[in-house]
């Protein structure tokens, strides 16, 4: 996946990139790029039964709904850059997600995600 250089991600409607502002979680200041390039996604342990919904060509945006397990095992972790990061997810779980990608030249120029918890490994009701 490849990214513009102005790629924003809203995650529940917080902003999670390029967030000068961002007290919680540092990892916010940087962009959708550089933050898969720093490993920040290493507690996701599977993403599964991804489903595109909708794919609009003229407008380029692409609706897609998945889930992600998460065991819990990784406690505190190591970023790319050296930065000890601890996962937040620290007990077997997983996300319903729906998420829209605006696409610009091939690239992913910004996403809006929504997560919802539910039990972990819960069966999908879209498996085939």
């Amino acid at each position: 996946m490849e990214f513009t250089d102005d790629c924003n991600r809203r995650e529940d409607g917080t902003q999670t990139t390029n967030n000068v502002q961002a007290n919680l979680d540092p990892i916010s200041r940087f962009g959708c790029a550089d933050q898969f390039r720093l490993g920040q996604y290493l507690y996701d342990d599977r993403l599964r039964d991804r489903r595109y919904i909708a794919v609009d060509e003229e407008r380029g945006i692409v609706l897609a709904a998945a889930f992600i397990d998460h065991e819990g095992r990784v406690g505190d972790f190591k970023l790319k850059d050296g930065t000890t990061k601890t996962s937040m997810f620290r007990r077997p779980h997983s996300f319903v997600l729906f998420e829209a990608f605006k696409i610009k030249g091939g690239k992913v120029q910004g996403v809006e995600a929504v997560f919802h918890t539910v039990p972990y490994n819960m069966p999908s009701p879209w498996d085939n």
